[in-house]
């Protein structure tokens, strides 16, 4: 959950930010359920965004011992959702992170990121399911 985890730092263009995401996709991929909740930029087209569909797809077909399919979702939604969301999230494996600045490491400034809590104990979990619906329709 991060507004601007597909926005290029200066200088740089989308499509680098999204070859860097995709980079991490790969082929043997453990992850089942890969959401990436976001603001849309103008300089994201829809077939940019199609290139994780294609890397989804990739994934399942290379995987063949995989126990469940890879999913990779993006909501673009958040810049307009009712519930605001300032700060950085990640929840990984069940485990809720928080960031100082952009998630992945993309921010050019010093940055923290903090790890350790139980998503499903704090609520993490049941938030992020309320924001990601709400911004389902955006």
């Amino acid at each position: 959950m991060d507004k601007y985890f597909l926005a290029p730092e200066k200088e740089s263009k989308h499509d680098d930010r999204i070859q860097a995401v995709l980079d991490w996709l790969h082929s043997g991929l453990a992850a089942s359920d890969i959401r990436i909740l976001t603001a849309a930029h103008e300089d994201v087209s829809r077939e940019l965004l199609q290139l994780f569909e294609l890397k989804e797809s990739l994934i399942n077909e290379q995987s063949g011992r995989r126990g469940n399919k890879c999913r990779i979702q993006i909501n673009t939604g958040l810049s307009d959702s009712p519930i605001d969301v300032h700060d950085r999230f990640a929840i990984i494996d069940d485990e809720l992170w928080h960031f100082g600045a952009t998630v992945g490491g993309f921010h050019a400034s010093v940055n923290a990121a903090s790890r350790g809590w139980n998503a499903h104990a704090t609520g993490a979990v049941d938030f992020f399911e309320l924001v990601w619906k709400k911004c389902k329709g955006t």
